[in-house]
């Protein structure tokens, strides 16, 4: 490794077998120089470097000459070998193999030739000058809008942030299809940006099946992600500033793991809109001012479950506010959200600052709603419980069968009709506010 030449007379070089830490490189070159190196930067999106780096210039006959010649003679006639495993990790096409050079970004040379049986590139290079290294493309890469993903049991990786407008940036079509957002280390975050509120920036479609999406967001779109097929997973992934609403789900099965929807659906819109769906579970999710609700059931739809769904109310966009982290294992036409000026509580009651809006979308709506509180927010937890508030009379009444468990900080209740609801510690000193009734109210 590291620098290495031969002098011949009339100013030709021939150096053969160079070894280099990971490659062997037979070299046949005229007045030039070169150098192990690193790797000296990220390949450009939808590719990679792989082999041994090598580092070449010209020496002309000025000074320290490796290997010294007439100037305007430089060329390089590079032959390099690369091993399998070079093109395992990221995953690249075998049959895509050519030498590259480096210059702010990895482009291929011309003249090449590629010998895919002896896992060899070669190419005659004349005034030759940087960093080259065979250089192959990025398995199922994604690099633009407007693609179609239609290869079932493929993963795609999102190589670059995207940008683009018409009806959608991305379409998933096929069975057990998998989009990543990729980078220079493997698995990383990456971004679609939309430039039209009416498109879409990731759909799924009607007929897919067995879907997964990890590390994405989508942004400024119309919908962030529109998952109409069946059995989806999206984890890790946010939808942001979208016009219409973050998250449509209408599949069955779809499970929604560490997502946060922020800043969504402009005036009226949802964070996250189940519409017709069945079988949904949400874990690990974040809603955050909403244009309308924080998370909205409509349509024939059954089976919605969560677990740490967070409803949050950030008033001043800089994420400080009053987070609420609620979950159920039962809910039908049912809508939630933060609130942003709770009612006034009245003597006699104490606030632990989790306030949570409800609202059925239809007569048949009910939801199993169990709230996580922290201890540390309350004053006398014997004396807490889940109130109802009742915007006919202004007042608060404990709701119907509460459950408050003080081991595991949580309480609940099975709710069939829908106001504002709290946590409230009862400091009267005649043993609470009486109630019992959590009927009435708006549905």
């Amino acid at each position: 490794a590291g620098r290495t030449a031969g002098r011949v007379g009339g100013g030709r070089g021939n150096v053969s077998r160079l070894r280099l830490s990971n490659g062997t490189v037979p070299v046949p070159a005229g007045e030039v120089e070169f150098d192990e190196v690193g790797s000296p930067g990220p390949a450009r999106p939808g590719s990679r470097a792989c082999g041994p780096y090598l580092n070449v210039s010209t020496t002309g006959d000025d000074g320290d000459s490796l290997l010294p010649g007439e100037e305007g003679g430089e060329f390089l006639d590079l032959t390099v070998h690369y091993r399998p495993s070079d093109l395992e990790e990221p995953p690249l096409d075998d049959s895509t193999v050519r030498i590259g050079r480096y210059d702010d970004g990895w482009s291929t040379v011309g003249n090449g030739s590629r010998d895919t049986g002896e896992r060899r590139v070669s190419a005659n290079i004349t005034a030759p000058g940087g960093v080259y290294a065979p250089v192959a493309a990025l398995r199922n890469a994604v690099t633009e809008c407007g693609r179609t993903l239609d290869g079932d049991g493929r993963t795609y990786r999102v190589d670059t942030g995207l940008s683009g407008s018409g009806s959608r940036c991305l379409l998933v079509d096929g069975s057990d299809i998998t989009v990543i957002g990729f980078g220079q280390d493997g698995e990383q975050p990456r971004s679609l940006d939309g430039q039209d509120a009416g498109s879409s920036g990731i759909v799924v479609a009607d007929g897919a099946a067995g879907t997964t999406l990890r590390n994405l967001t989508v942004r400024d779109f119309g919908t962030g992600f529109e998952l109409r097929g069946d059995d989806t997973t999206i984890r890790r992934a946010t939808a942001f500033s979208n016009a219409d609403r973050g998250l449509l789900v209408t599949g069955t099965g779809t499970a929604v793991r560490n997502v946060s929807a922020g800043s969504n659906g402009g005036a009226d819109g949802d964070g996250i809109l189940l519409r017709g769906a069945t079988d949904t579970s949400l874990e690990q999710v974040l809603v955050r001012n909403s244009g309308g609700w924080g998370l909205r059931e409509a349509g024939s739809m059954s089976g919605t479950t969560a677990t740490e769904l967070n409803v949050f109310y950030d008033e001043d966009d800089d994420g400080v506010g009053r987070n609420v982290v609620v979950a159920f294992d039962a809910s039908r036409h049912i809508a939630l959200g933060p609130v942003a000026d709770p009612p006034d509580r009245g003597r006699g009651l104490e606030g632990i600052g989790d306030y949570l809006d409800i609202e059925g979308q239809q007569d048949d709506a009910y939801l199993d709603l169990t709230i996580a509180y922290d201890e540390g927010d309350v004053s006398d937890e014997s004396a807490l419980s889940f109130y109802r508030y009742d915007d006919r009379t202004g007042t608060y009444s404990e709701v119907t069968d509460p459950r408050v468990d003080p081991a595991a900080d949580t309480l609940g209740a099975n709710l069939t009709s829908f106001s504002t609801f709290a946590p409230l510690v009862d400091t009267s000193t005649d043993g609470g506010s009486g109630g019992g009734d959590d009927g009435g109210g708006d549905s």
